[in-house]
């Protein structure tokens, strides 16, 4: 049994958030009050008393990793197996307190005025109601400088205006600014931004390797919600770009096995030729296997998970590209990396007889090239391996469910050989709050819809769906407990 603890890495999402805040009510979740993971011993660590039912210890201490004074890293006691976990959170509110009307403006006004046709239709609702509400706050404007000059406002009208200037006051300042003031600074690439995201992206960067290149852990996960799963999806495309050299070490040797690697490169390849689905649970297993291939090998990369909850990144066609073309262009050029990664193709293998596409390269540029060759893969396959998992709240009439979240597989997924038919994903995307059936349009038998569901992924009040979360397990959790849960596989 490995003596080497496992990391769990909690990115938080937009808005004015508080240090500790987001991991200790995560902890509670999916350590803390998980009783599958208890070790069995009946009695509090701190006083020798009893326990109470089903409750895991964990405590807090300083960690210079953690990457703040402000910040700690939370340890827990041995679970079932004997393993211990830390958690940390990557705290990164502090680096865009100071949003301001300059740096969402640019952005705004370009989601705006972007052409009806260049607006994906799952966005339109929220597009018009973007645009009437800024129309409101036009015509307030407007009310109150013709006062001014005039002098005159009819009672009735001057007291809907008065009552409504304030309310649009606090929706600016809370939610356009301070909220999505976040999402602007980190996607919109204008000058006034790119100190914010340098910053937010070497904070981050600096995290992670120093729990890698650290020796404590096999195993890190990496969980994000909301506007931080941005922030993680590109702190790891940039992390990958300094690890991917070493994996696998030594491409010079003629007698590293990499059998699980091409394993999973052809199970690609002939999803990609064919533009056949992957099967998630079989494209996983591929996956797990390849890393600890590389990792058994010396590849220092231990990052195993990237679980995202509540992701805007199925609006990447809107909020990061100018339209579906832009986006495509950005994931073919590896700006954009995704799962599974893009092919990379081989003439000499072709010529050779063997598969010409795989998302590894030779390095050396053998003269006569075999597939068993040691490859190591380029930037742009970071999630070969890391398996993606992302949990969506299905919205519904933009009251109900998370209009924020949406599947993830048809956005960031392979385009097929054919350039035709759905994407080809590696992505794990769940329903949750509620469960769908299984056509993915109503809710599923027993469940029910959730109003706004944004802050609810790992709320264990929230949810009226129940399961039970495994089979040794005698207390029954709502379905999206259980599904993240799952998705972490702590034990």
């Amino acid at each position: 049994m490995s003596k080497l603890k496992q990391a769990v890495v909690v990115i938080h999402g937009m808005g004015e958030q508080r240090p500790m805040e987001t991991i200790s009510s995560f902890v509670d979740t999916v350590w803390t009050q998980d009783a599958n993971l208890s070790s069995g011993n009946p009695f509090d660590p701190n006083t020798g008393k009893k326990r109470p039912k089903g409750h895991n210890f964990h405590w807090i201490k300083p960690d210079p990793k953690a990457g703040s004074h402000e910040m700690r890293r939370l340890t827990t006691e041995q679970d079932k197996n004997g393993r211990r976990t830390d958690f940390f959170e990557f705290y990164w509110a502090h680096l865009t307190h100071d949003n301001a009307w300059t740096h969402v403006r640019g952005w705004l006004l370009g989601l705006l005025f972007r052409p009806l046709r260049r607006v994906p239709k799952d966005v339109r609702t929220a597009w018009f109601l973007i645009w009437a509400l800024t129309l409101l706050a036009f015509l307030i404007s407007l009310w109150g400088l013709y006062g001014q000059v005039t002098g005159c406002r009819p009672w009735p009208v001057n007291l809907f205006f008065t009552a409504v200037g304030p309310l649009w006051g606090i929706f600016s300042s809370e939610v356009l600014i301070k909220r999505f003031g976040d999402v602007a600074r980190f996607v919109d690439k204008g000058p006034q931004n790119i100190a914010a995201r340098e910053a937010i992206r070497e904070k981050g960067v600096k995290l992670l390797s120093g729990l890698i290149d650290s020796g404590r852990y096999d195993r890190i996960i990496l969980v994000s919600h909301s506007q931080g799963t941005i922030v993680g999806y590109d702190i790891l495309s940039t992390l990958f770009a300094l690890y991917n050299k070493k994996i696998p070490p030594n491409p010079g040797s003629k007698s590293i096995n990499q059998s699980a690697r091409m394993a999973l490169e052809a199970a690609i390849a002939d999803a990609y030729r064919e533009g056949n689905p992957l099967n998630i649970d079989t494209f996983q297993a591929l996956q797990h296997a390849a890393l600890q291939e590389a990792r058994d090998q010396g590849s220092p990369w231990i990052i195993t998970d990237f679980i995202t909850l509540g992701s805007p990144l199925t609006h990447a066609e809107f909020l990061m590209a100018r339209d579906e073309d832009d986006l495509r262009a950005q994931q073919g050029t590896r700006l954009l990396p995704t799962c599974p990664p893009q092919l990379e193709y081989s003439r000499k293998l072709k010529n050779a007889g063997h598969e010409p596409f795989g998302f590894t390269y030779d390095p050396l540029g053998r003269k006569n090239p075999v597939p068993a060759d040691p490859r190591p893969p380029p930037q742009g396959a970071v999630f070969a391996d890391p398996r993606r998992t992302n949990l969506y709240s299905p919205s519904w009439r933009l009251a109900w469910g998370d209009l924020i979240s949406g599947p993830l597989g048809q956005t960031f997924g392979l385009q097929g050989k054919t350039g035709a038919g759905p994407l080809i994903s590696g992505i794990r995307d769940v329903p949750v709050l509620p469960t769908l059936s299984s056509d993915l349009k109503e809710p599923a038998p027993g469940h029910r819809r959730v109003g706004f569901s944004h802050t609810h992924y790992w709320n264990l009040t929230k949810g009226s769906e129940v399961k039970t979360d495994g089979p040794s397990e005698p207390d029954a959790v709502p379905d999206h407990i259980a599904e993240l849960r799952k998705a972490l596989d702590l034990a």
